[in-house]
C-alpha cells in the first residue's frame, strides 16, 4: 500500500500525491538518512511502515501512499534548528528545515483536511481533518519516539555530514 498513490480514475490525484511524496522523500528523507545513517534510517522507515499498517488496521481505513511513513522523518528536522542556535554553520540547514516543517505540518495538514471533501462533500469538516491527517499524525508520533531516543546519540560527525 505504501507504494501505491492516488485513486483509480483520478490521474491528477495520483500525480499530486506521488509528486509531493517524492519531493518530501528527496528532501526530508535524504537529510534524515545522512543524519541517522542508513541502518537507523531503515529501522525508522520500517517501524513507521508498521505503524502505518497498524493505524489502518485499528481504524479500519485502508489507504495508500507513503506520506504515512515520510512524516516519521519530520521530527528530526528539529535538530538543525536546535544546532543553529549554538553554531551559525547550521543556519542554512535550519532555514531549510523550517520551510519543510511548515510545508508538512501546516500546509499539507490544512490541505489534507479539505481533500476528503472532494471525494465526499457530505462529510463534516472536523471529520475530514481527522481522516485526512490521521496517518501523518501517527507517523509523526513514531518519529518523535525515535527522535527522543536518538537525538543525543547522533554523533558530531553525523552533524558534519549534513553541512
Amino acid at each position: 500500500m505504501a507504494f501505491q498513490h492516488g485513486a483509480k480514475g483520478m490521474p491528477l490525484a495520483i500525480f499530486g500525491h506521488l509528486a509531493l511524496n517524492a519531493v518530501l522523500l528527496l528532501t526530508c528523507g535524504r537529510f534524515v538518512e545522512k543524519l541517522l545513517g542508513s541502518s537507523k534510517f531503515l529501522l525508522l522507515t520500517l517501524i513507521a511502515w508498521m505503524g502505518f499498517i497498524l493505524t489502518q488496521w485499528l481504524l479500519g481505513i485502508w489507504l495508500n501512499g507513503s506520506s504515512g511513513i515520510i512524516w516519521a522523518y519530520s521530527p528530526f528536522l528539529l535538530l538543525p534548528i536546535q544546532w543553529a542556535k549554538q553554531d551559525p554553520n547550521f543556519k542554512v540547514q535550519a532555514e531549510q528545515a523550517r520551510v519543510l516543517l511548515f510545508v508538512m505540518w501546516v500546509l499539507v495538514t490544512v490541505a489534507m483536511g479539505f481533500v476528503p471533501l472532494l471525494f465526499n462533500p457530505n462529510h463534516k469538516l472536523w471529520y475530514t481533518f481527522v481522516f485526512g491527517n490521521v496517518f501523518h499524525a501517527s507517523a509523526t508520533v513514531v518519529g518523535f519516539v525515535f527522535y527522543v531516543i536518538w537525538k543525543n546519540r547522533i554523533a558530531k560527525s553525523n552533524r558534519l555530514n549534513i553541512l
